[in-house]
């Protein structure tokens, strides 16, 4: 996913699931100063698509996409138990 949207820069999840990407830029308005989250984790048979997205001078941090991640991806590993 790095590269797909306005000033996309990867960021890291960390090791949850078998398969993750997350990128990070503008978000849809691409309007200046406003970020855009994406991450996609597969956990088994499960994709998980987790996003966020921020206006302009409001702060959302990087582990926001993190922290929603890490916990749909433990609950996944669960519900395939």
């Amino acid at each position: 996913m790095e590269g797909e949207g306005p000033e996309a820069r990867k960021l890291n999840l960390g090791a949850i699931g078998e398969r993750r990407d997350t990128v990070q830029g503008l978000n849809a308005s691409m309007d200046e100063g406003s970020k855009g989250m994406i991450a996609q984790v597969r956990v088994g048979t499960v994709i998980l698509l987790v996003t966020g997205e921020a206006a302009p001078k409001v702060d959302m941090a990087d582990t926001l996409i993190t922290k929603f991640a890490t916990t749909f991806s433990e609950r996944a590993q669960e519900a395939q138990k």
